[in-house]
């Protein structure tokens, strides 16, 4: 015997309505979900370029200076990021002849997966993000 045949007509009104009520709380649920976790993607990529924007203009000047008298000035530069919980290594790379350099770089977690050398061959082709 089927679920629908015997039943009355309120009875039909009422089920359909706590399932349709069921599958929207659950779609919603999933929505929210994901539309959070893509505006925490999004702020995190916010907050990388405004730090890599101001952190470019601090270090450039450094980064010359370092060259001609080895004064350790970039490293105090890069000292910022080392109370951030969102980074994991800072690195300034020098892009010269279409060959990306890492000059400096730091960990700030022990994670062998970071390794500045390797992450910054990209950036000479002008990949910025990794996945």
């Amino acid at each position: 015997m089927a679920l629908g045949t015997n039943l009355t007509v309120r009875k039909k009104l009422i089920y359909s309505f706590l399932a349709l009520t069921a599958f929207l709380g659950i779609a919603s649920a999933l929505a929210a979900g994901f539309l959070l976790r893509r505006a925490q993607t999004t702020a995190m990529h916010v907050k990388a370029t405004s730090l890599s924007e101001m952190l470019s203009q601090a270090v450039v000047p450094n980064l010359a200076k370092d060259e001609q008298t080895a004064s350790g000035a970039t490293e105090r530069a890069l000292e910022f990021l080392k109370g951030d919980g969102d980074a994991s290594m800072d690195a300034v790379v020098v892009v010269q002849n279409g060959r990306a350099v890492a000059e400096f770089s730091q960990k700030f977690v022990d994670d062998p997966r970071l390794e500045a050398f390797s992450m910054a061959a990209p950036i000479a082709t002008g990949q910025t993000e990794y996945t």
